[in-house]
């Protein structure tokens, strides 16, 4: 519904005024004399994943001794984009867990190896919610828990990796972290 407001005609004094206030400025353009003023873009190609290889060295960065690396008690990673209610469904249990690896007694590179093979193998099989059991780090020869730092520091930087939490008391606790995987088999580890 359009209201037309009746034109009141304005004196020589108010008109001069007001050129005087607006000066040299220039009205807006309409929307459609925007919509040609700016040159269109092509729009950005899809990018194909398949075949992306993902080594140790592009996931642990420059960290190459883990115990520069920090952790929390609490592990707790929510990708960009993602709401925070994929965390509360993650930390109820509402993703089934559906593999598991255990890192008990293994050493640093063993490990990386190990959960880069574990989530490929999750990923081929389609699985979205895996649990790796990394230990508390009560035994670990440094101060700081190394498989559970180094399980922190890979799962943030693996791109099929969408969010993960420390476990339930019943699945592991702040010994375990749960993942929540991409649903996407184009995905592939060294």
């Amino acid at each position: 519904m359009t209201i037309k407001t009746p034109k009141t005609k304005l004196s020589q004094e108010d008109s001069d005024l007001f050129r005087q206030a607006v000066g040299d400025t220039r009205p807006l353009p309409t929307a459609s004399e925007r919509h040609t003023q700016r040159p269109l873009q092509k729009p950005l190609p899809k990018t194909n994943r398949t075949g992306l290889k993902i080594s140790r060295d592009d996931l642990l960065g420059h960290a190459h001794d883990i115990n520069q690396l920090e952790t929390n008690e609490q592990l707790i990673y929510l990708g960009n984009g993602l709401q925070k209610q994929t965390l509360r469904k993650l930390r109820r249990g509402q993703f089934p867990i559906e593999d598991q690896l255990d890192l008990h007694g293994l050493k640093q590179q063993s490990a990386e190896e190990l959960i880069l093979e574990f989530i490929n193998h999750a990923i081929e099989s389609g699985y979205r919610c895996i649990n790796i059991i990394h230990g508390k780090g009560l035994r670990s020869e440094s101060t700081r828990p190394v498989l559970k730092t180094l399980c922190n520091h890979l799962l943030r930087r693996h791109p099929a990796v969408m969010a993960f939490i420390s476990a339930k008391p019943a699945d592991g606790g702040t010994g375990a972290v749960i993942v929540l995987l991409k649903h996407d088999k184009n995905f592939q580890g060294d």
